[in-house]
């Protein structure tokens, strides 16, 4: 579920500003970085944060 390195790149040259919503295609790739980063903290908080407070002994059911 990694964005394309290509794409990261692409998107890092965007300008912000009123511009960048007007094309279809910069809100489709911003678009998917910012749904694969909610994913991303999605599963570090539900698992990963566990896992770190299970092995120090801090993680209560």
């Amino acid at each position: 579920m990694l964005i394309p390195k290509d794409k990261y790149e692409e998107m890092l040259k965007f300008p912000i500003d009123q511009t960048l919503y007007q094309d279809k295609e910069k809100k489709k790739t911003i678009d998917a970085f910012i749904f694969r980063f909610i994913k991303l903290q999605d599963f570090m908080g539900e698992r990963l944060f566990k896992e770190v407070l299970k092995s120090v002994g801090e993680y209560k059911d």
